[in-house]
């Protein structure tokens, strides 16, 4: 597979001089992974987004020219920096102010390269000052404002409010060992929604009386997200830990049981003019990978959008399909690109362990498999070429 394919090199990757204009194998993915990168960019698909709503257009000129309230941006989880610079983009001198809480794990908090004017952004170092911060920071909202709130992966690790007494991150570690395993994914969302006051729609009822605008990138918001329901009662919960077999501390057993009183999701009366914008969870990313293979003049397709299972035995299956593919199964002609996208199972490694997987079980001739995630938390994705026979 040293040669190259018969296919168009003018797609931005600017042939040295002397280049045949046949791309390598490596050439193909290589494009194809900076095509999936542009596809899931937050910035741009934010900004995209909020263009297409003409309500928020006309909202944000009323603000500029000084005729409604305040124009405010939030920001949570690993890609609301990029999230917000996108709404920033778009709004620009609308905007009064940006909070951008990143999780823990990347670093905590750091300021965007692109911040307009200087005292725009506020940022907090810890998702517990982060939850009080923005507590306080409702007090000062009011029914003339706007808040457009954007979540990402990890927004549940960037700012939390916990109840008294109960111990959020206490909590999050026991639900992460083999006693919360034993729990369905309602209890385990159901038990955070529970203890800590932005879950369960408590974001959204913190946030009022200023309207809200979720701009929610996995469906974050549903399953007692921060703009969701308040989830299952405290009893429920109590009884689904201790089937499982989850020891509850004396606190938690209190927070539970005292929910009625401290959650504000349970005491916010509905508010008119709230919505929810929902982004698409990842199909950007493959459908822009799609359109770069043929754009390539590739002969290309897709095999799921809902690729699961261990790595391993998905870079076996991988390998099955290019042997297939060779063969004139599925009606490509050759050169031809199968995709695929989904979560994986094999941790950190999983990528590489696919390609070694799918490597060990194809001939040298046969094709190469590559699987990446175009950000951080994305869906994985994974690309199968083969080329034409020698």
């Amino acid at each position: 597979m040293d040669g190259g394919w018969p296919v168009r090199a003018d797609r931005g990757l600017h042939p040295a001089p002397g280049h045949s204009g046949l791309l390598t194998p490596q050439e193909i993915l290589a494009a194809l992974v900076r095509a999936s990168a542009r596809g899931a960019d937050p910035a741009r698909r934010v900004a995209a987004a909020l263009a297409d709503d003409p309500e928020l257009q006309q909202w944000a000129a009323a603000v500029a020219d000084g005729r409604r309230g305040r124009l405010a941006l939030l920001g949570l989880g690993g890609w609301a920096d990029a999230m917000v610079r996108g709404a920033l983009a778009l709004f620009g001198p609308a905007v009064d102010e940006a909070i951008v809480a990143l999780p823990e794990r990347t670093g905590g908090l750091s300021p965007s390269p692109a911040v307009p004017r200087e005292g725009l952004f506020r940022f907090e170092a810890d998702p517990l000052g982060a939850g009080r911060m923005l507590e306080g920071w409702s007090r000062t909202l009011t029914a003339a404002d706007r808040v457009l709130v954007m979540l990402s992966p990890g927004d549940d690790h960037s700012a939390v409010l916990p109840l008294e007494p109960a111990d959020v991150h206490s909590i999050a570690h026991l639900l992460e060992g083999s006693a919360g395993a034993r729990l369905s994914t309602e209890s385990r969302l159901g038990v955070r929604a529970r203890l800590d006051r932005l879950r369960g729609g408590g974001l959204s009822a913190l946030l009022g009386p200023a309207t809200v605008v979720g701009i929610d990138w996995k469906g974050l918001a549903a399953e007692f997200g921060p703009l969701g329901e308040p989830g299952p009662s405290g009893r429920t919960v109590e009884i689904d830990l201790r089937r499982a077999g989850v020891p509850i501390p004396e606190r938690v057993m209190r927070a539970l049981r005292a929910e009625a009183d401290a959650h504000p999701a349970e005491r916010a009366s509905p508010s008119g003019g709230r919505h929810l914008r929902l982004l698409d969870r990842g199909a950007e990313s493959l459908d822009a990978t799609l359109a770069e293979a043929r754009a390539l003049g590739l002969s290309a397709t897709v095999l799921t959008d809902a690729l699961t299972g261990d790595a391993v035995a998905a870079g076996r299956g991988m390998a099955r399909v290019a042997t297939a593919i060779a063969d004139g199964l599925g009606g490509l002609r050759l050169p031809a690109v199968a995709l695929a996208s989904g979560r994986l199972d094999g941790g950190e490694d999983r990528h590489r362990r696919l390609m070694d997987s799918a490597r060990a079980h194809l001939g040298e001739q046969s094709g190469l498999v590559q699987a990446w995630s175009p950000l951080r938390d994305a869906p994985d994705l994974v690309a199968v070429v083969v080329p034409e026979p020698n």
